[in-house]
């Protein structure tokens, strides 16, 4: 059994959050390259078009950073409600991470097919002398999608590397003052990914 607490649960929650705005970030960076396209004549168009890409993105790293942060502040007491779990944080986070990989891919895919199966249609359409055009951000959709699905299997399979990542950053400067620190924490059965309650 692994013993966790509501903090370590809260902190995989706020960084599930910061996850998925930064990969809506990302998918949304095709539309925000048409945006700044399609109105360059206007003076910071640019600007304001990529501004609401690269604020998302500052959320999202601002979240990640201080998951730790945020939950203290929203838990009165986050060294209490302890409890056991057959299913350490770690283990939570690399399927909250995973699960949000699956989710972008299937609805990048899903989409992709549509938009490839209209544009063959509308090719058809158009070889036997059909007067019909595509949207012209039509292309813009089909680098989303395909952005989309990109982004979702690169988080389905990189899940338990990203949890290890995370896993490393906690450890940075930690030396344990006895050697026997580290087993009798993996005796407790706490994993060394869990975060610890702040005092």
């Amino acid at each position: 059994m692994t013993k966790t607490n509501a903090f370590s649960i809260l902190c995989v929650l706020v960084r599930l959050f910061a996850l998925w705005l930064f990969a809506s970030a990302v998918i949304g960076l095709p539309y925000a390259y048409e945006t700044a396209k399609r109105y360059a004549t206007l003076d910071h168009a640019a600007q304001i078009a990529y501004g609401g890409s690269v604020f998302t993105f500052a959320v999202a790293a601002l979240l990640w950073i201080f998951a730790d942060l945020i939950a203290k502040l929203a838990l009165a007491r986050p060294q209490q409600v302890v409890f056991e779990s057959d299913v350490s944080v770690s283990e939570w986070q690399t399927l909250g991470f995973s699960a949000i990989g699956l989710w972008q891919a299937i609805d990048g895919l899903v989409f992709l097919i549509s938009r490839v199966v209209r544009l063959a249609i509308v090719h058809l359409e158009m070889n036997s002398g059909a007067p019909i055009a595509l949207p012209d951000d039509f292309y813009v959709w089909i680098a989303a999608d395909g952005l989309r699905l990109a982004v979702g299997i690169g988080l389905l399979f990189g899940s338990r590397g990203l949890v290890g990542m995370i896993r490393k950053y906690r450890q940075v400067g930690y030396t344990p003052s006895d050697p026997s620190d580290a087993q009798h924490s993996n005796a407790s059965g706490v994993t060394d990914s869990d975060p610890n309650p702040p005092m």
